[in-house]
């Protein structure tokens, strides 16, 4: 068996203060954590009841939907042919 060496007690002297360490610093790494995902979560709420709002208005008013979606057509539309044109252009020679 081999003595115990100089790695060892590195290896110890280390490892002690860093687990004291990391014992004090996670309760107040959980409250963050805790705090940040409840702001999330509000924010998040906030967000779909807007758009809860937008979609009833949508579904209120049949000509607004129709607008909405011929609105999204064009957009997919022109998307789609710039996105065609880009990756012709360089055929051009």
């Amino acid at each position: 068996m081999e003595s115990i060496n100089t790695s060892f007690w590195i290896g110890i002297s280390a490892a002690i203060p860093l687990s004291v360490v990391a014992n004090l610093v996670t309760p107040r790494s959980q409250q963050w954590l805790a705090r940040r995902n409840a702001s999330r979560a509000a924010r998040r709420s906030n967000e779909l009841r807007e758009e809860l709002e937008s979609i009833e208005k949508l579904t209120s008013e049949p000509g607004r939907l129709q607008i909405f979606l011929l609105e999204s057509v064009l957009l997919i539309t022109l998307l789609t042919s710039v996105i065609g044109v880009l990756s012709g252009a360089p055929s051009f020679r």
